[in-house]
């Protein structure tokens, strides 16, 4: 969580220019305890000549980024003829080699020279100070998902100053006075004062690497949740300004674009989507009873799909089957095990699932199974599509946490949720719940819900049923199905998708006569889904004795009506649309061809200026390998620390000087000086000087000893999911974007954006 405030921010009407020689940072850190505390930091560069300049207190390598429309020279002469490249890439990062005849008088119009290069190797050339604003935290900030229907944010409006946007957020009437504006954009006007706004198209940052680097901010009170006002530079790789080619409200292009209204996608582009369907299911014995009747529900769902012929060859299915550590008990015969590496079209995915999905008859050590690894499994052995991603999970029992000997994964269930969004998977999991095991009830919600936490939507993509009545479980993937239906053959047959397609529902009796599904009605086309809400059947509770019908869209005039065996509830109903309305979303951004805005700095609050309980913006860590290999290494240590500490009885330093020693590493530790983690010289100093809570940073012996038992062991399995989720990071290839063209084969200088959320 960020607390910082920039104090010497020098702003003028078009430009905002940090003063680098006397840049001071406010940081509040949050103790145990409660209080607040104040620390003052004034930078201290040191350059070394030849060597990349580094701050004294972090350790980092010193970034500048350089304005719109900057040349490099090869010396320290501002002439046409010693221009080494014109017009570098804006507001990109750039590593600093040196400082010379630095004047900050006017600091409008600073003189001197900083020396720079594309990696920390070596320099290219010269650019002048005017030129360039020092970057030193490499803080960033990432687009949320936009949502869909009620869950919808407003896209981010980029003011000129901080003055107009603390205006704005001031104001009495917030919400009416920042509707006109978006009012105005939509008529294409440019409102006064906004530079820029955000595409309607989502952009998704792991998808469509781009850079917003935060220049400064300033936290807001006035609401309910903490919210920040963000000073930030937007920059786009492998691209450079050109005149009349600007992301502003200035250029008549954009500015049409930007006006434009619901997202959608017509054409080619929607005829040709396609799902992915991969079930991860529970295999184990405790499941027997339970993998018939969910094998029942997948072929039900399978047939459904594929009964439509334009939707039977966009559809394919897969499944993945998960029990427990065959290290700990070898007889399960696998701990996670994909049937379908290469996804199956509908008929071919029946007959496996029906000749090759069974439980196991052995029985597992305990009831909780490794629920991380088959989703894992999932994500990273099947050959995925380029269209929509669901994951549909479906047990009886939680998973084992990290650090449990029969957790293979490492990961818990942030982690998972994660790696998902990372490969644009949405989840939708169903917890079969039988009273015989109501102990494990509540673990499972949790981390079924944790997983099923889906981008652009507020609550999980959760639903429990009751296993004694198996007529709930089977309307859940028959609802399903039909949404999907509905969604594709409408888009093949209109050439249109529209996230924000209607779903209604009604009771009634079950003597109701069946009405048509998808494909069996007359009717020439195929009406896009219209815009609406939800309408839940009354009660809407599982349980209920009466018939449901869900109407999914139309054909031609005659609207698509699916019976279901038991009624589903209007929540499960509602979360339904929502995840496949974001899932759409996200699709949609990645073939639009939606650029973010580029070459301008701007301010933007990180929440929706008219509903600020929806976060806009996502703060980042831009780091690079070295970076995440420093940090696993000091968590392992910490890791190890505290279950040592923990075993052995011995005060959590001592235990940490235990470790260490072993290590033989040689790191200069003064433990009896250190009365905190965060004196001790262990973790990087980088991480020390990001603002947010940490309570890793302020764990000293005090505050280990006045944690209970339950909190020590909920520490050490957040810190050991949060270590095996940058091992992953770290292994992953792809996920390492690269800074300039230098960059595209140098590992050690590729970054990743990493949440702040997920820092220890």
């Amino acid at each position: 969580m960020l607390y910082t405030t920039y104090t010497t921010s020098i702003q003028s009407t078009r430009r905002s220019y940090i003063w680098p020689a006397f840049c001071a940072v406010s940081l509040l850190a949050s103790s145990l305890s409660g209080g607040l505390a104040n620390a003052q930091t004034t930078y201290d560069i040191d350059c070394q000549p030849g060597k990349v300049c580094r701050e004294k207190s972090t350790l980092l390598p010193l970034r500048a980024l350089p304005r719109p429309f900057s040349n490099l020279y090869k010396s320290k002469e501002a002439k046409d003829d010693n221009v080494l490249a014109a017009n570098v890439k804006a507001f990109f990062p750039v590593y600093v080699f040196d400082r010379q005849e630095m004047d900050y008088a006017d600091p409008a119009n600073p003189k001197g020279w900083y020396q720079v290069g594309s990696t920390t190797s070596q320099p290219l050339g010269w650019m002048q100070a005017k030129d360039v604003m020092e970057w030193r935290q490499a803080l960033v900030v990432s687009y949320t998902h936009p949502g869909v229907g009620d869950e919808a944010r407003k896209p981010v409006l980029m003011f000129d100053t901080k003055q107009a946007l603390e205006t704005l957020v001031g104001t009495s009437d917030r919400p009416a006075q920042a509707n006109k504006l978006y009012e105005q954009i939509k008529n294409q006007q440019k409102p006064a004062q906004v530079i820029s706004v955000e595409p309607r198209q989502f952009i998704d940052i792991e998808n469509k690497f781009y850079i917003l680097p935060v220049l400064g901010f300033k936290v807001e009170n006035r609401f309910d949740d903490e919210t920040r006002l963000l000073q930030i530079a937007a920059a786009v790789p492998q691209q450079r300004s050109s005149p009349g080619n600007e992301t502003t409200l200035e250029n008549m292009e954009f500015k049409k674009q930007s006006a434009t209204g619901e997202v959608k996608a017509e054409g080619e582009v929607a005829k040709s989507l396609t799902a992915d369907i991969v079930f991860v299911m529970d295999l184990t014995k405790s499941m027997g009873p339970f993998v018939e009747l969910t094998k029942k529900a997948i072929i039900s769902l399978t047939r459904r799909l594929i009964e439509t012929p334009q939707v039977s060859k966009a559809v394919k299915f897969g499944i993945v089957g998960y029990r427990d550590s065959i290290k700990i008990i070898p007889d399960l015969e696998f701990t996670k095990r994909n049937f379908t590496p290469a996804l199956l079209e509908g008929t071919e995915f029946i007959e496996l699932v029906d000749r090759e999905v069974k439980e196991t008859k052995v029985d597992s050590k305990d009831y909780s199974e490794e629920v991380y690894a088959g989703i894992k499994e999932a994500l990273d052995s099947t050959k995925w599509r380029g269209g929509l991603r669901f994951l549909v999970l479906v047990g009886d029992a939680s998973a084992h946490d990290p650090g449990h000997p029969q957790n293979t994964t490492g990961l818990d269930a942030l982690g998972i949720r994660r790696l998902a969004d990372e490969a644009n998977a949405y989840i939708f999991a169903i917890h079969l719940q039988s009273e015989k095991f109501s102990a494990d009830w509540p673990a499972t919600e949790k981390q079924f819900g944790q997983i099923a936490a889906n981008k652009g939507v507020d609550k999980p993509t959760l639903a429990s049923v009751n296993v004694a009545k198996p007529e709930e479980f089977e309307s859940l993937p028959n609802l399903f199905a039909s949404m999907m239906a509905g969604v594709i053959t409408g888009a093949q047959k209109t050439g249109s998708v529209d996230p924000n397609f209607n779903v209604t529902s009604t009771s009634g009796r079950a003597s109701t006569p069946a009405p048509a599904t998808a494909g069996e009605t007359g009717g020439s086309e195929t009406a896009s889904p219209q815009v609406g809400t939800s309408q839940a059947a009354p009660g809407g509770e599982l349980g209920e004795t009466a018939a449901q019908t869900v109407t999914v869209g139309k054909l031609g005039e005659t609207a698509v009506n699916i019976p279901l065996p038991a009624p589903v509830p209007a929540s499960v109903i509602q979360s339904l649309q929502n995840v496949i309305g974001s899932a759409l979303v996200d699709y949609l951004g990645g073939v639009s061809g939606a650029k973010p805005p580029r070459d301008v700095t701007f301010w933007a609050m990180d929440r929706d200026l008219v509903d600020p309980k929806k976060k806009s913006l996502e703060v980042r860590l831009l780091i690079n390998r070295e970076d995440l290999s420093s940090l696993i290494l000091a968590l392992e240590r910490v890791t190890d620390a505290l279950a040592t500490a923990e075993l052995t009885q011995m005060k959590f330093f001592e235990s940490l000087q235990a470790i260490l020693g072993e290590a033989a590493k040689g790191q200069d530790i003064n433990f009896e000086k250190a009365k905190k983690l965060a004196e001790s010289n262990l973790l990087p100093k980088w991480i020390e000087s990001l603002p947010y809570k940490s309570t890793i940073l302020e764990m000293s012996d005090d505050s280990f000893e006045a944690m209970t038992p339950a909190q020590r062991s909920e520490l050490e399995k957040d810190l050991k999911g949060k270590l095996q989720y940058y091992k992953n990071i770290s292994e992953k290839v792809e996920a390492w974007k690269p800074l300039s063209e230098q960059d595209q084969d140098a590992n050690a200088n590729k970054v990743y954006p990493l949440a702040l959320d997920v820092l220890p």
